[in-house]
């Protein structure tokens, strides 16, 4: 196989973009989906998709069997996965109480039950040829839990546990699977966030400051090299000390 894959969920803007944009430019080949393609997109489609080296598709990470057919395309084709980053989620900040049936259910299908679908198209397709790298990304809000976001959380607290659990069944064929989980970064997410928050959190940060997005993109493209080759089932904390 002459191509080198990764498969990014929710590439479009944010984490995912940054991490297709970095992995990229270190050879790799992308193929990734979002609901909505952005500006940002159409460029990278311009400088990488004429050689084939990334694609981009309109895609709801719902919707079941679009995603099996997106990744049984790809398996047609002469390409090694030798990546996937689960990084497609939705962020909900309410208290319980007040939090509806239909809300409930749409985190835990977005954050979690289609996270584990896509996995498992994906992992058919390195199973055949072993050597692959795994990250779900998860956030320091399941590690740690916040006031207000107690269904996020136990989503992303889920993608932990489905990590360490899946890093034990795919060992043997040498696939790793880690959990990634940044702290406050700076993105579309928290643009909006009143500056007293921001203030209050960096002041309770060692490294005092709000992450960038080139600090996951960074430790993303370190799990999936063969730099990482003996870090599995591992939980990485990346959030300037908030939570030590």
């Amino acid at each position: 196989m002459s191509k080198q894959t990764v498969i990014i969920s929710g590439g479009s803007s944010g984490l995912g973009l940054r991490m297709s944009q970095q992995l990229l430019a270190a050879g790799y080949c992308v193929r990734t989906f979002s609901r909505k393609a952005s500006a940002q997109t159409e460029k990278l489609q311009a400088e990488y998709g004429a050689d084939g080296q990334y694609s981009w598709r309109a895609l709801d990470t719902t919707d079941h069997q679009g995603v099996k057919q997106f990744v049984d395309a790809i398996g047609k084709q002469d390409e090694k996965v030798v990546g996937l980053i689960n990084n497609a989620g939705i962020n909900l900040d309410r208290l319980l109480a007040t939090t509806s049936d239909d809300e409930m259910h749409k985190v835990i299908s977005v954050n979690l039950e289609s996270l584990m679908i896509l996995t498992r198209a994906v992992t058919r397709l390195m199973l055949q040829t072993g050597n692959a790298s795994i990250i779900n990304m998860s956030s320091v809000i399941g590690h740690r839990g916040i006031k207000g976001t107690s269904v996020y959380s136990a989503t992303k607290a889920g993608v932990v546990g489905f990590t360490k659990s899946l890093a034990r069944e795919l060992g043997a064929r040498n696939i790793r699977v880690n959990a990634l989980l940044p702290g406050y970064i700076e993105t579309d997410m928290t643009v909006n966030m009143a500056e007293s928050k921001k203030q209050q959190i960096i002041r309770r940060t060692p490294l005092a400051r709000f992450g960038v997005a080139d600090d996951i993109a960074n430790v993303a493209e370190f799990l999936i090299s063969e730099k990482s080759s003996f870090v599995t089932g591992q939980v990485i904390v990346v959030d300037g000390g908030l939570t030590c």
